[in-house]
């Protein structure tokens, strides 16, 4: 499956081309916008830069279809086992841990130094 950006929203496809379908829904008019989407290594989640202003970073959980914002930042990268991403925020980087109710009151973040 590929993940997508495109018109305001998160889609996923077949890697052929085939069974393109939105994810999300967001209206133009809202004048948000969705940027670097990355999967979770096993697959049921997404994480994304939503922006609208400032850009906040937000896990999209495939199987229940809850978003969790995380914080402000973007550019997200997730660690290999999936329990932590790594996003860009103000003048650094910051590491967020994923629990498994994606509930932002359970992440742990920690300043890093760039």
């Amino acid at each position: 499956m590929l993940v997508f950006v495109r018109r305001f929203n998160l889609y996923v496809m077949n890697a052929d081309g085939s069974g393109s379908r939105a994810l999300t829904h967001i209206i133009a008019a809202q004048r948000l916008s969705l940027a670097a989407p990355a999967w979770s290594p096993d697959g049921r989640h997404v994480a994304f830069e939503l922006a609208g202003g400032r850009p906040v970073l937000v896990v999209l959980d495939l199987g229940k279809g809850k978003t969790a914002p995380l914080g402000e930042g973007g550019s997200p990268s997730w660690s290999p086992d999936g329990k932590r991403i790594v996003f860009t925020t103000g003048g650094g980087l910051k590491v967020a841990g994923i629990g498994s109710t994606l509930d932002p009151r359970h992440s742990r973040g920690q300043a890093a130094r760039t």
